[in-house]
C-alpha cells in the first residue's frame, strides 16, 4: 500500500479545492460574518489545545480516516470497487470539529471501526 505524499502547495491547492466546493454548495456563503460549519476552516489549535483525552479520540479518528481513505484510493487505482464511506468520513470529521466529550465521541469511532472494518474485508475478498 502506497501513502501519498503531500507538500506545502499540494496541502495549499487542496484548501483552495474544498473552498471551491463549498462555494458551489452553498453560494456567497462565506460572505456570512457568522462562523460556522460551512464558512470557517477548522482550528487546529482547538485540537492542540483539547483535553489530552479528547485529543487522543480525534487523532484516533484523524489517522482512521488517513488510514481508509488510502486503503480505498489503493484498491480504487487497482481496480477494486469498495464500500462507499462519504457519510462515515463525513459524521467523523463532524464530530472532530465539534466541542464533543468522551460519551459523545465514542460511538462515532466505534462506527468508523465497524465499518473500517468491513471495508477491509470486502476490499481482502474481492483480491483473493
Amino acid at each position: 500500500m502506497k501513502n501519498v505524499p503531500f507538500n506545502e502547495a499540494d496541502i495549499r491547492n487542496l484548501i483552495d479545492e474544498i473552498h471551491a466546493e463549498k462555494d458551489m454548495l452553498v453560494p456567497r456563503c462565506s460572505e456570512c460574518a457568522s462562523p460556522c460549519g460551512r464558512n470557517d476552516d477548522f482550528d487546529m489549535n482547538k485540537l492542540q489545545n483539547a483535553d489530552p483525552e479528547i485529543r487522543s479520540l480525534k487523532v484516533l479518528l484523524l489517522f482512521g480516516i488517513r488510514g481508509l481513505a488510502t486503503l480505498i484510493y489503493n484498491a480504487g487505482i487497482n481496480g477494486v470497487s469498495v464500500c462507499v464511506a462519504d457519510e462515515l468520513f463525513a459524521k467523523a470529521l463532524f464530530a472532530i470539529g465539534e466541542d464533543w466529550g468522551t460519551k459523545e465521541l465514542q460511538p462515532v469511532i466505534f462506527e468508523f471501526a465497524e465499518v473500517s472494518s468491513s471495508c477491509v474485508k470486502a476490499i481482502e475478498t474481492a483480491t483473493e
